[in-house]
């Protein structure tokens, strides 16, 4: 992880500021879970110094294997009716999902989006009880991982994932201890002069969106688009 609180202000640094600021003994916090940090440094060329849960057993979601604790539950008490409405919803503005997805995602192929939509299907995310539209964006991202290798515009893969406490999915709306945020988990490769010689190295960035109701304009010319075949069908 590229980054830690630091206990003392509550303030959030990252790893080179840290270490000029900082004793590297002293211990951090996750942004993500809030458990102890430690600085690691890099042990080998291809990796950079960091901060890593040195407790054992952590639960935080930034570690790989512990990423989706919610992603093979369903609803355990399903709702017809408010599922019927938020599908109507997403039905009028899923492009507006659409882009709020690609907001956070970064080259976001509407191949991807509609997967994402397939998975919401087989995992009946419509039917959780009081689901509302907005929280619809935040799920779908977190329910695959997005490699690199899918999108000509993305450099890294990444995946999102919610706070650890979180164990099911309608948890964000009704635990109010649950906070309304989602991180985005990204290995990013860059180049580092060691020794006279450019090597590649790896760092794990985590960024922190807020969970809201607010999504990106549409693009110019779907708005224009729109006008035009209003006039085209006599839809004044």
């Amino acid at each position: 992880m590229d980054r830690a609180i630091n206990p003392r202000d509550g303030l959030v640094f990252k790893i080179d500021e840290w270490l000029k600021l900082f004793s590297a003994d002293q211990s951090g916090l996750c942004i993500v879970c809030g458990n102890k940090l430690e600085v690691r440094a890099a042990s080998t060329v291809s990796t950079t110094t960091h901060f890593w849960h040195s407790v054992r057993g952590s639960n935080c979601p930034t570690i790989q294997a512990n990423s989706t604790p919610y992603l093979n539950l369903l609803p355990s008490e399903e709702d017809e009716a408010n599922a019927f409405i938020v599908k109507s919803d997403f039905t009028q503005r899923f492009y507006e999902v659409f882009l709020k997805c690609d907001l956070l995602c970064a080259g976001l192929k509407f191949e991807e989006f509609k997967e994402l939509v397939e998975l919401a299907n087989t995992k009946r995310i419509w039917y959780y009880r009081d689901l509302t539209f907005d929280f619809l964006p935040y799920i779908f991202l977190t329910l695959k991982k997005f490699s690199s290798r899918d999108s000509r515009f993305r450099d890294n893969s990444f995946y999102f994932v919610f706070e650890p406490n979180l164990k099911s999915y309608n948890a964000l709306w009704i635990d109010k201890k649950i906070r309304k945020k989602i991180w985005k988990v990204e290995s990013v490769t860059y180049s580092e002069k060691v020794k006279g010689v450019y090597k590649d190295k790896r760092k794990q960035v985590v960024t922190e969106y807020d969970i809201d109701s607010k999504y990106p304009s549409e693009p110019v010319w779907v708005t224009r688009g729109r006008t035009t075949i209003q006039k085209l069908i006599n839809l004044n």
